[in-house]
């Protein structure tokens, strides 16, 4: 396959200290597609932590190594969270105002499942094929105003079947520091969303979110519901997609 061009990758903080493997499995997935990965150094996070509790100035200090090192690199910016991507087109240009690099920055991202869902094509029905549950984050539904890549990806397996939930725009429960807020809260969401993933039938949960897998793995495993969790790019990966 022909070299489609040159990425950036912002794996997240996330992705980096939490489940790396998902950042490898990007890296795989976006070669094997004929992109070149480049990783600008010095990323750490996007502030959404911070800003989302109500600390700009903590915000602008822990993103502006990120948006240094990205700033440098060349081609689409390509980040593993619809999260991640939502904070940075809406947040930085507040936290950053007056940034020459930061109009220049955010033409260039775009979140993992959103880049290369154009790519994707229709999988044949035939067969017996594992189902599947997609969980579209909050961010990425309503900060991206994007519900279809995922699954236009999942879509394209040959393995995996993609069944529908309940409730399935509902949000996990995670929200970052709402999670600790109101545990409580928290938990019942997650477990709402847990139990109507496994009434649809399904035993693997899919998200290009790590947060909310992370919320909602640990919602299964202790309300003892067997459900695997997989981010987007270790499926792709993992079932060989290709465009």
């Amino acid at each position: 396959m022909s070299e489609r061009g040159t990425v950036s990758l912002m794996p997240t903080c996330l992705v980096d200290l939490v489940r790396p493997e998902a950042g490898v499995a990007a890296v795989r997935v976006l070669r094997r597609a004929g992109y070149r990965v480049t990783f600008p150094g010095g990323q750490t996070c996007c502030g959404q932590p911070a800003w989302n509790s109500g600390f700009p100035e903590d915000a602008r200090r822990v993103a502006a190594t990120t948006l240094d090192a990205l700033a440098g690199g060349e081609g689409p910016i390509v980040v593993l969270s619809g999260s991640c991507a939502a904070t940075m087109l809406h947040a930085w240009p507040e936290l950053f105002e007056g940034d020459a690099r930061v109009a220049g920055v955010l033409e260039r991202v775009v979140e993992f499942g959103a880049f290369l869902a154009p790519l994707a094509c229709p999988a044949p029905g035939i067969g017996s094929r594992r189902q599947v549950a997609f969980h579209c984050s909050c961010h990425q539904r309503r900060g991206l105003r994007d519900t279809t890549s995922g699954a236009a990806l999942i879509g394209s397996l040959t393995g995996v079947e993609l069944v529908e939930q309940a409730d399935a725009d509902a949000c996990c429960g995670f929200g970052g520091t709402f999670a600790i807020k109101f545990p409580g809260v928290s938990t019942a969401m997650g477990r709402d969303k847990v139990n109507a993933v496994h009434e649809a039938g399904a035993a693997e949960l899919v998200s290009g979110d790590v947060g909310c897998l992370m919320h909602l793995g640990g919602v299964a495993a202790e309300t003892q519901v067997p459900l695997a969790t997989t981010t987007l790019p270790e499926l792709l990966e993992r079932e060989g997609w290709s465009p």
